[in-house]
């Protein structure tokens, strides 16, 4: 099989099985057997990152010279933070470089059949949700889930007595589920170990689908998009319905637009959120349109240490705003080669590409108001993979007249 479909087709969506099911193992090892360290769970995440890279650079060939140049952007960037702070910050290295690898890797696995790839993860991963949902007691004791996050660090003590139960902390909303209360049932996680993770994984599911729906089947189209709905609904994912919702409203208008238009999608995601926040609409407190003014919190401190990224933000924390975690990690410029760098590459694509790019605005544009969970290793690379695939079909599928000096797609894998 490897001969014949080429490495980067059967490694890649191993790769991403495993940066979506490694917490999950990892929990299931410290809950059963030994306690996990933060250390081994960055040695695993680093094994991926360097899958990652091995797969991405194994061909390198002058269609991938762009991300190659954001990687190292980035990497110059971060190294330089770390001097002028005087502290090395792996994670925001992690969350930066794992678009420009994994955009890589969606490009080498340029024969595989993506939306057959993404309707198997999808009906895999339902599989474990309804196991959650109908036996829950033997998913804790598999995976003892609040203790595995308290003890890497990512959770505090205090929360481990929230929800009343081994789940995550947001596993029981306070005021009971916001998309069709089901007596019962929680908000599920699946692999993913915590509910936000699955909501985003479903949201980048369907937008892969979508952007790829003219070489799908009807069938096969509204199988893929039912089970992201469903899972939408068992993560009780706000957010990720939302952004379903609006990549289905837009996909014909798309169409007839320029891809590099794009680029207007985020601000005016944050227009919206400001002009949410003047008129003083929703609460202010709390979940939901409380999370607009988090955000809009964050604007309003922004001075020349955040912009150089040298300064904190001043808030308890930025979970709830991917733009002010953004800011506070890797200041102004990581800010702008993460938000500008896939459209202005991207600017001239054509046919999935271009859907997917659109796509992608709306969800960080989304994420930068309401979350900074779009940035975690659980979903990210299948976001950045899609990507990747999505540009080497564009220019397969692109006449040979308007191919880049790179040749074509197929001499080059053979």
């Amino acid at each position: 099989m490897i001969a014949r479909h080429g490495l980067a087709d059967w490694a890649a969506p191993w790769l991403i099985a495993a940066a979506v099911t490694f917490n999950f193992g990892l929990c299931a090892v410290h809950t059963n057997l030994r306690g996990i360290t933060s250390l081994e769970i960055i040695a695993v995440e680093a094994m991926i990152l360097a899958g990652a890279a091995a797969l991405g650079f194994i061909r390198p060939d002058i269609l991938r010279s762009p991300w190659l140049l954001v990687f190292l952007l980035q990497t110059s960037w971060l190294v330089f933070l770390w001097v002028a702070r005087g502290e090395a910050q792996l994670k925001p290295l992690r969350d930066a470089v794992i678009m420009p690898l994994f955009i890589l890797v969606g490009m080498s696995a340029w024969r595989l059949d993506i939306a057959r790839v993404l309707l198997r993860a999808n009906l895999a991963i339902l599989a474990f949700a309804v196991f959650e949902a109908l036996f829950v007691d033997n998913y804790l004791a598999a995976c003892n889930v609040i203790d595995y996050f308290i003890s890497k660090g990512s959770t505090p003590e205090f929360q481990r007595d929230i929800s009343g139960t081994d789940l995550f902390v947001s596993g029981i909303r306070p005021n009971g589920r916001f998309l069709f209360e089901l007596p019962g049932l929680h908000r599920l996680s699946s692999v993913f170990l915590e509910p936000v993770s699955l909501g985003m994984y479903a949201a980048i599911s369907s937008m892969g689908l979508l952007a790829f729906r003219r070489s799908m089947g009807t069938a096969q189209l509204c199988l893929g998009l039912l089970t992201s709905l469903l899972l939408i609904w068992l993560s009780d994912g706000r957010m990720a319905l939302g952004v379903l919702l609006l990549c289905i409203l837009v996909a014909p208008v798309i169409e007839r637009m320029p891809a590099w238009f794009a680029i207007f999608i985020v601000p005016a995601a944050l227009l919206t959120g400001w002009t949410f926040t003047l008129l003083g609409l929703g609460a202010q407190t709390g979940e939901g349109t409380a999370r607009f003014y988090t955000t809009m919190a964050v604007l309003s401190q922004i001075d020349f240490g955040v912009l150089a990224g040298l300064g904190g933000l001043g808030l308890p924390s930025t979970v709830d705003t991917g733009l002010g975690y953004l800011l506070e990690t890797q200041g102004l410029v990581g800010f702008m080669i993460f938000w500008l760098a896939p459209i202005l590459i991207c600017r001239d694509a054509t046919g999935p590409a271009k859907s997917f790019i659109y796509f992608l605005s709306i969800y960080f544009g989304a994420g930068f108001l309401l979350s900074g969970a779009q940035f975690t290793i659980k979903t990210a690379p299948l976001l950045w993979f899609v990507l990747g695939h999505a540009v080497i079909t564009a220019y397969q599928r692109a006449p040979q007249q308007q191919r880049t000096a790179a040749g074509d797609v197929v001499a080059m894998a053979n």
